[in-house]
This record gives C-alpha cells, structure tokens and sequence, in this order.
C-alpha cells in the first residue's frame, strides 16, 4: 500500500522544517536569514519573522489535522508534527515578548512627543499577541475536540 499524497507532502514538509533548522543553526540560510537587510529596524524584521511564522504554524495545524482525520491512532507523523508546532509556539511567544520590548523601549525614548509611529507599533504588538492567542486556541481545539 502506497502512502496517499497527503501524508508523503506532510513527510515532506516535516523534512523541509528540518533542514531549515539546520541551516538556521549553522549559518548556511536564505539570504534573508542571515541578518537584516539594509534600513530594515529590527522591529519590522522581528515583525516579517512572526508574520511568516504565523502562516507556517496554521499551514502545519491544517496539515496535522488532515492526518488526525485519516487516522485515529497517534501515528510517528502526527507526534512529530505536534511537537514541531509546539516549538514553533514556543518561538513565536518569545518573538512577540522581544517584539514587545522593543516598542516599549521605543515609547520611552519618544515620550512625551506625539509619535505616530510609536502607537502604529503599539497597534502592530496587540495585533501579534492576538495571533499567537488565536494559533494557541487552534492547537487546544485539537486536544479538547480529541479528548471530548
């Protein structure tokens, strides 16, 4: 029996995450992760970070929850990407906390001065914590739709 087309493109995104993690960790990435661009802040890469962080993770909630329809026992698969979910949870939480503290940082140096620019990040902060709270609710949906 051959692996349906779903579950070999699941496999091989899996791969694909791991070989990113490699890269990242020694220094052989995209051109884009090897530092910021020129007049690039390192708000608004933080920001593009998250921002792709945050379609990889739905992409890979879909993902998992197309194997969790086809079967319903736990398979290798389905562990494997749950944890790497989770990771990316993780790292998106603590990408809006530095997000975070770099506009506060921010708002303290332009304090007192009518900064438009410090409320539109202000706005973009709120805007990030309301998505990594939105994925965290998704990924709880699947452990209280399983275990109900």
């Amino acid at each position: 029996s051959r692996p349906s087309f779903a579950f070999a493109h699941i496999k091989m995104n899996i791969l694909m995450q791991k070989i990113d993690a490699i890269a990242a960790e020694t220094g052989e990435g995209t051109s884009s992760a090897k530092g910021p661009a020129k007049g690039v802040d390192e708000f608004k890469r933080l920001l593009g970070k998250m921002n792709s962080s945050n379609k990889e993770i739905r992409g890979n909630l879909q993902q998992r929850d197309l194997l969790l329809q086809k079967s319903t026992t736990g398979t290798k698969a389905q562990v494997q990407m749950s944890h790497t979910i989770r990771k990316q949870i993780e790292e998106m939480r603590e990408d809006c906390k530095r997000l975070k503290a770099l506009q506060h940082k921010e708002a303290a140096k332009a304090k007192g001065k009518a900064n438009e620019q410090v409320e539109h990040r202000r706005d973009k902060v709120e805007l990030a914590f309301k998505h990594l709270e939105e994925i965290e609710e998704l990924e709880k949906k699947r452990y209280t739709a399983k275990n109900s």
